[in-house]
């Protein structure tokens, strides 16, 4: 299960919370299957629940038993669908019996669904805000004319792995900054508290995964890479200039481009990262030094 973002967190505790929708997703491509997305509701306008731009097909289904335990032995939760017209019996037949697909559970608060659900739109709309457990089909433990009921388990218990000796810390790196264990040799980008620096000087690492997430973004941009984005939506609507030394260019329209750091805004919305073929950094300098002078002068 990925971190759960704080917004998502916010609205939980609530006394008086938002519909919580629960979004399934059925991988059968590894056994030669395709890809199902069911929701076991409609939205306002009474058709499929879209979440980051993809629909939620209608259709009975329902999840039991699934909860977080530290001791003892895993959850084994189960899945149940409705055996419409003998759908799921023939992909259980020839599928064998579906064991191995991947289930995919989503749960997302109604505020945050995409704007297209609702005749008015949605301003709260943020395809960030979900809670994602993974689970393996185990076995189909029943099979009717009605429906199909399927036992799953953590991947972790399908796939042979094996726990390390040492003891296991989570969201914690125990290697030390700029070993040859962590293999960063990057330029300063934040300090022990994951605030963004150039400062050599207060260069350090937070120990957690979030430090490690802003080195990658810094070290895998170069200067003249053109940032795509995604704000307020799943599809990519706007685009930067990185600069280097964790800094980028954002066009504002109308206006002289600003220079901002490349902080957390921004790298959990960079959706991808493009090159020039013939780039070359000193023909960037020269565009970036114009840039400067011109702000100075205005």
């Amino acid at each position: 299960m990925q971190d759960i973002s704080q917004d998502t967190l916010n609205e939980a505790a609530k006394l008086a919370q938002s519909a919580r929708i629960t979004l399934w997703e059925i991988d059968l491509t590894q056994s030669g299957g395709d890809r199902y997305f069911f929701c076991n509701e409609a939205n306002e306008k009474g058709a499929a629940v879209t979440w980051q731009g993809r629909k939620y097909d209608v259709y009975p289904v329902e999840g039991c038993g699934f909860e977080m335990n530290g001791k003892g032995a895993a959850a084994r939760p189960s899945l149940k669908v409705s055996n419409l017209y003998g759908m799921v019996t023939g992909m259980v037949e020839d599928l064998h019996s579906l064991v191995g697909a991947t289930v995919i559970r989503r749960i997302v608060y109604a505020r945050f669904l995409d704007a297209v659900n609702f005749h008015s739109g949605n301003q709260e709309a943020d395809p960030e805000q979900e809670s994602v457990s993974r689970w393996v089909i185990e076995q189909c433990s029943d099979l009717t004319a009605v429906s199909a009921t399927f036992v799953l388990a953590t991947p972790t218990e399908t796939d042979g792995c094996v726990f390390p000796g040492r003891i296991m810390l989570a969201n914690t790196c125990t290697w030390i900054y700029r070993s040859d264990e962590c293999g960063y040799t990057g330029p300063a980008v934040a300090d022990e508290f994951d605030n963004p620096t150039a400062d050599p000087t207060k260069d350090a690492c937070s120990r957690c995964a979030r430090g490690c997430a802003l080195r990658d973004s810094a070290a895998s941009a170069q200067p003249g890479d053109v940032l795509i984005c995604c704000f307020g939506s799943s599809v990519p609507n706007h685009a930067a200039i990185y600069c280097g030394d964790g800094e980028l260019l954002h066009h504002i329209p109308e206006q002289l481009s600003k220079r901002e750091r490349y902080t957390d805004k921004w790298q959990r919305r960079t959706h991808s990262i493009w090159r020039h073929r013939a780039w070359r950094e000193f023909a960037f300098t020269g565009i970036c030094n114009d840039f400067a002078a011109a702000s100075a002068c205005r």
